[in-house]
């Protein structure tokens, strides 16, 4: 015979599994709604929080390099860990004042059983968008995504009221590339490119490969002063390039900048740094010309 004692405990224990059983279906069914990170957590931390009271929350995931912070930190720390099978999906951090007792930990750590498929369906989602908007061969940013950022750049230049420049560059006699040494050598050499381009550039700046043998620059906070500062820059680097597909050429390209003017749209911002680099090309290549 069950001591009563321990009939109330038992029973007591099985109300608990079962009201946690309600509470992730509810809560799992509330999480499948978005396919954004940030809001993803907040609306866990908001079903759980009259559950295990918290001030503030830390992730950051490892697939997407991405982190969510919420709240503030406190002294006391709840880690749990995220993972599906085998694949981890970093871990979550709960600040308060007030420690967190031995159940609440367990509770916290039964209830993020419900984060982990929607966090591998963000995930999917976010890794088939990136590599919508990114050059397979270069590992750049591709022109489908430049024509979602570069309405959203003129857009903050207007707001914010700061300048905005795109440097167009296009590799000079880059066909003979091809036509010598191969496709093959062709490709090594736009990736050395694009590793030279990213190198010669702001972290806050943003390199297209805008096709072909065509890369962008979208200079944010830049006017056109510094734009044709950063392009010579690039000029010069690009003639230090060595490979072995060059036989000792150097690497030249022609550059048209152009800087958003007032009530100008991204497709005019545009055609105007193309028609800037034509002129390079005119004017006999490896040069800089102003649109």
């Amino acid at each position: 015979m069950v001591a009563k004692v321990d009939y109330i405990k038992l029973v007591t224990l099985q109300q608990r599994e079962q009201e946690l059983t309600r509470q992730r279906l509810e809560i799992s069914s509330i999480l499948q709604t978005t396919l954004d990170l940030s809001h993803l957590f907040y609306l866990f931390s908001e079903q759980i929080r009259s559950i295990v009271p918290h001030d503030g929350y830390y992730y950051e995931h490892p697939l997407l390099n991405e982190t969510v912070e919420y709240g503030m930190k406190a002294k006391n720390t709840c880690y749990t860990d995220l993972h599906l099978n085998s694949v981890k999906y970093g871990t979550l951090v709960f600040y308060r004042n007030k420690a967190f007792s031995t159940l609440e930990k367990n509770t916290i750590n039964s209830l993020v059983d419900c984060l982990v498929y929607p966090l591998k369906n963000i995930t999917l989602y976010q890794q088939a968008l990136l590599a919508a908007h990114t050059d397979p061969l270069t590992q750049l940013a591709n022109r489908r995504a430049l024509s979602e950022d570069l309405r959203r750049e003129c857009i903050l230049s207007y707001r914010k009221k700061t300048p905005l420049s795109l440097i167009l560059i296009d590799l000079d006699h880059f066909k003979d590339v091809n036509d010598q040494y191969g496709h093959t050598e062709g490709d090594r050499l736009l990736v050395a490119v694009a590793n030279c381009l990213r190198q010669s550039v702001r972290a806050c700046d943003v390199v297209y490969r805008y096709g072909g043998e065509e890369f962008l620059i979208v200079l944010n906070q830049t006017p056109i002063s510094g734009a044709n500062l950063i392009a010579e820059r690039i000029r010069i680097r690009l003639g230090n390039l060595t490979d072995k597909s060059l036989q000792s050429r150097p690497v030249t390209a022609s550059l048209g900048i152009a800087s958003l003017a007032k009530n100008e749209d991204a497709q005019s911002l545009l055609q105007r740094a193309d028609k800037a680099m034509y002129t390079a090309k005119m004017m006999g290549r490896n040069r800089i010309e102003n649109g």
